[in-house]
């Protein structure tokens, strides 16, 4: 007779392994970043449609990359607990160029604390991706 195998054996999300605690927490993070993108998209959309943009090309423009954005840490955020060797090269470069954002807003913008808050989470994304371990080829 077979015996079942354990929950922490079954294949699912993290291919049986467990998910250590950085790569938890840039899971987390890349979940987050989802949601702040949804939010930045819904609100160029909002400001599409209410005010009159400078250049409609433009607008369309920076939607479309809002978009991009949102979808391609989208699929970061799933490839994350199944340690994907390209998420950390992903992660990395989106807390690099929100960093850089976040951080050029911060003295400019009418919200600094936001800026603030943003930087700490790439800042927080940052750490994870580069303590992450165990992260695998995409062909295994």
């Amino acid at each position: 007779m077979t015996k079942a195998p354990e929950p922490r054996d079954a294949p699912g999300l993290t291919g049986g392994r467990a998910v250590s605690i950085p790569v938890a927490g840039l899971t987390v993070v890349l979940w987050l970043e989802v949601l702040l993108m949804a939010v930045v998209t819904v609100v160029i959309v909002v400001d599409l449609v209410v005010q009159r943009p400078t250049s409609y090309a433009s607008a369309v423009a920076i939607l479309v990359l809002a978009l991009v954005a949102g979808v391609w840490l989208a699929f970061a955020a799933i490839a994350a607990p199944r340690r994907r060797s390209w998420v950390r090269a992903a992660a990395i470069t989106w807390q690099i160029l929100q960093g850089a954002a976040a951080a050029g807003a911060a003295g400019d913008s009418g919200h600094p604390v936001l800026s603030w808050l943003v930087l700490l989470l790439a800042l927080a994304g940052l750490l994870c991706a580069l303590t992450a371990r165990g992260m695998r080829p995409a062909g295994t």
